[in-house]
């Protein structure tokens, strides 16, 4: 029962402690990925101001022929307020096709930044930020330019330090896993204590109880016995049924060690063929002045032929004495 319990706890420890792992790793990646894209967004808002500069100083465009080959760095010219292409820097790349097909997702505002996720034929994955602004000079606009970084390095980074992170999550899981089993010993402990001390104190006292009960059930049959006293009927009921519901405590007390040897985990049912009629006769025959007290009248309707019943005589007996004492107590008027 406590190893059960036990085990409950370490799971809900567990559980629980799990979830701030992954609640922690979960923020911590969303706060390093927001970090990133800020930064880099800034970074290429001053990009496009920096090559308009250039390109207007020196004529220069913007991206060299390798960052174009590469695919790292792109860009797109466009007269002012027109669609007509000045510079193309982006159809030489290993994406450029895919890009250009994806023209709609580009900003449509001067000093955006947005960005925008493909895959090559090899189906690797590339993500582009795309920036646009016009290239001034003086007050007047010379063209539209659209830049465009690769930012998939810091995927395939992040990824990995997902995985690792993932990892760490596991182990850490795994050691809380055993804090959290190491902790339920500890707080169920002083319960199986507790627990401990009932089963013995019901141990203790049942044994107590035994010897006294013994010598009062040979005072009734001995009582019973002598034939040399003229006792009245009434009496000669009493000391039956003294007898009977002295039997029947010793029967509870053995039933209270029985109890105490099963939280134990050294209990057994004797299980024997019972005759169900006689057992129920005697029962109601040992309840009857409980009945008459309260002015209840106690029927019984059992069938003719012989009720035979495979269990434990003791507990079937607490059983049916339970049932009609119950129905007793709470009847207030009648028959039971």
């Amino acid at each position: 029962m406590f190893d059960k319990l036990r085990l409950k706890l370490t799971i809900i420890y567990t559980g629980i402690f799990s979830l701030l792992v992954v609640m922690i790793v979960t923020g911590c990646i969303i706060l390093l990925g927001h970090s990133v894209l800020t930064h880099e967004k800034q970074e290429m808002r001053e990009l496009i101001i920096h090559e308009g500069e250039e390109f207007v100083a020196s004529g220069e465009l913007p991206v060299s022929k390798h960052s174009i080959e590469v695919g790292r760095e792109l860009a797109y010219m466009l007269q002012p307020g027109s669609d007509v292409l000045l510079h193309d820097q982006v159809s030489g790349s290993p994406v450029g096709q895919q890009l250009l097909a994806l023209r709609s997702e580009w900003p449509q505002h001067d000093r955006k930044v947005k960005w925008v996720t493909l895959r090559d034929a090899n189906d690797r994955l590339w993500i582009y930020l795309i920036g646009r602004d016009q290239i001034l000079d003086g007050n007047a606009s010379v063209a539209t330019l659209y830049m465009f970084k690769d930012l998939s390095d810091y995927y395939y980074e992040e990824k990995g330090e997902i995985l690792w992170l993932v990892l760490m999550s596991l182990f850490f899981i795994c050691c809380g896993a055993g804090v959290g089993y190491y902790l339920a010993g500890r707080s169920i402990k002083p319960i199986r204590e507790m627990f401990k001390r009932q089963r013995e104190f019901v141990a203790d006292a049942s044994h107590e109880l035994r010897t006294p009960l013994t010598v009062m059930g040979i005072a009734a049959e001995g009582m019973e016995g002598d034939t040399d006293s003229n006792f009245s009927e009434f009496t000669v009921d009493t000391l039956k049924t003294m007898r009977i519901e002295i039997k029947r405590m010793n029967n509870l007390v053995a039933a209270l060690l029985s109890l105490a040897r099963n939280d134990a985990g050294a209990g057994d049912l004797k299980l024997e063929q019972v005759n169900f009629n006689v057992l129920f006769e005697q029962t109601l025959g040992t309840l009857s002045m409980l009945a008459e007290q309260k002015g209840l009248k106690l029927e019984q309707r059992l069938a003719q032929e012989r009720l035979i019943i495979w269990g434990d005589r003791m507990r079937l007996e607490q059983l049916l004495t339970i049932l009609v004492d119950n129905a007793i107590k709470y009847s207030a008027r009648g028959t039971v």
